[in-house]
C-alpha cells in the first residue's frame, strides 16, 4: 500500500474491504490500526498498512440515506465539505433540505432494480454471477425434480408408494383420498409426501388429525423415518400455551398432530384451528368425517364439521388435503359421496351423478383380477374380457 493511500484512511471516512466484500467506516484510529464498523454492524480491527481496507469515499451525485433514518428519506451528494476533524458532505435531501453531514453518518442508497444498479455502476464480479446462477439452477431443480427427498427418508419405499407420492406431489395442491388396505403403508406415503413438499418449500404449516390412540405412533414415525418433528396437541398442551397468554395456541407450531375427537370437540376449538393458515391437512381414518342419514334428517359428525371448515370454505380452495382410509367402500354410498365432496365439491354435480359413476365402474376390480391372470380365461371369456375392457377405456 502506498503512503498516499494510507494517508487517506482517516477517522470517520468510508472504507471498503475487498476480502470481506463489505463497506463501512473508520470509527477511530489506534496507532497503526483502524477500528472499522461495517454496514452490517460488525466491528473489526485492521492494520492500515496491511491493505485489507481501502478508502471508498462518496462522489458528487451519489444517492445516499442516513445511517439511522427512521423515515428512509434519500438525498444526493452535492459537494465535499471542508472539515478539520471528520470527512463531511453537503447533501440535498428529497424533502428540500440541504445540510452538511458526516461521512460516517451516511449510507449508499440500496438499489434493487437491476437497471438502476447498472446505471449506478453497482456490478458484481463474473464469479459472483456464475455462483448465483448455479445456485438458482440447483434450487429450481430441487423444487421440481422427481422426489428429491427420497435419499433423506429412512424407509424402503415400495413401487406403488413411490407412484402415489409422485402423483400427489406433482399435482400439489390437489386433494387426494389414499385408500390402501390396512398394513400397506398409508402413514409412510403421507410422511413421504410431507417430506417432499417441505423439501420444495411448499408446505410449511401441516396439521395431522388422527385417532387419539395413534398420535404418538404418528409422531414417532415422522421423526424416526423422515426427521420431521411434530408436536402433539392435547388438553394440557393447550392449557400451557394459554397460561403463557398465547392468543391462539394452534398458531404456536408449524407441525401439529392432534386427536380428531379432541380437535373437533366444540365449535370454539374448531374455529381456532380453522383460523390458522395451514398449507396441508392430513386426516387419518378419514371415514369418521361423515354425514349420515337418519330417516329424513342428515347428521354430521364433529370431525366432519371441522374438516368442512378446514377445506370447504372458498378461501381454502387451494389448500392441499390428504384423506387416509382403508375402508371407503364399506361406507354407505351417501357417506362416501360426502367424503369425496369434502375433497372435491365440483367433481360430481349431485349425489345421483356420484351413484351413476359407481354403477358405471362396477366390475372394474374383477376385470383387473382377470387382467392379472389372462391364461386362465377360455376363448369366450377372453372375448367378454375384451368387450368389458373396451367399455372402461
Amino acid at each position: 500500500m502506498t503512503s498516499e493511500t494510507v494517508a487517506t484512511i482517516r477517522a470517520g471516512g468510508r472504507i471498503r474491504s475487498p476480502s470481506l466484500k463489505s463497506d463501512g467506516y473508520v470509527e477511530r484510529i489506534e496507532g497503526p490500526n483502524a477500528i472499522v464498523v461495517l454496514d452490517n454492524g460488525d466491528n473489526h480491527k485492521f492494520r492500515i498498512s496491511a491493505g485489507v481496507i481501502v478508502p471508498a469515499p462518496f462522489r458528487v451525485g451519489d444517492n445516499v440515506t442516513r445511517r439511522a433514518s427512521p423515515d428512509g428519506i434519500t438525498g444526493v451528494v452535492l459537494a465535499e465539505a471542508v472539515s478539520a476533524e471528520y470527512p463531511e458532505w453537503t447533501v440535498a435531501w428529497a424533502d428540500g433540505r440541504r445540510e452538511q453531514v458526516a461521512e460516517m453518518d451516511l449510507l449508499p442508497e440500496q438499489l434493487t432494480d437491476p437497471v438502476d444498479r447498472h446505471r449506478a455502476g453497482h456490478l458484481s464480479s463474473a464469479q459472483d454471477f456464475n455462483l448465483r446462477s448455479v445456485a438458482a439452477d440447483l434450487w429450481a431443480r430441487n423444487r421440481h425434480d422427481d422426489l428429491v427427498s427420497l435419499s433423506h427418508a429412512h424407509v424402503n419405499l415400495e413401487p406403488y408408494q413411490v407412484s402415489v407420492v409422485h402423483r400427489v406431489v406433482m399435482n400439489y395442491p390437489h386433494r387426494f383420498l389414499l385408500c390402501d388396505e390396512v398394513g400397506l403403508g398409508k402413514t409412510i406415503e403421507a410422511g413421504m409426501i410431507i417430506k417432499e413438499l417441505r423439501a420444495r418449500g411448499l408446505a410449511r404449516r401441516v396439521l395431522i388429525l388422527t385417532p387419539a390412540g395413534i398420535q404418538k405412533q404418528w409422531a414417532t414415525e415422522m421423526l424416526r423415518k423422515f426427521n420431521e418433528m411434530f408436536t402433539i396437541f392435547n388438553k394440557s398442551r393447550l392449557q400451557s400455551l394459554r397460561d403463557e397468554n398465547v392468543a391462539n395456541p394452534w398458531n404456536d407450531r408449524h407441525s401439529i398432530i392432534t386427536s380428531s375427537a379432541f380437535a373437533s370437540w366444540d365449535k370454539k376449538r374448531r374455529d381456532e384451528i380453522a383460523s390458522v393458515p395451514w398449507d396441508l391437512i392430513v386426516v387419518d381414518e378419514a371415514h369418521h368425517a361423515r354425514r349420515q342419514r337418519r330417516g329424513t334428517s342428515t347428521q354430521r359428525t364433529n370431525l366432519y364439521r371441522l374438516v368442512h371448515d378446514l377445506t370447504a370454505r372458498p378461501e381454502f380452495s387451494r389448500r392441499a388435503v390428504l384423506f387416509l382410509t382403508a375402508t371407503p367402500m364399506q361406507l354407505h354410498p351417501f357417506e362416501l359421496f360426502s367424503l369425496v365432496e369434502l375433497l372435491q365439491p365440483a367433481l360430481f354435480s349431485s349425489e345421483n351423478d356420484f351413484d351413476n359413476h359407481l354403477i358405471a365402474r362396477s366390475g372394474l376390480n374383477k376385470l383387473i383380477e382377470q387382467l392379472q391372470q389372462p391364461a386362465l380365461l377360455t376363448g369366450s371369456e377372453q372375448q367378454g374380457f375384451v368387450r368389458e375392457a373396451a367399455r372402461f377405456l
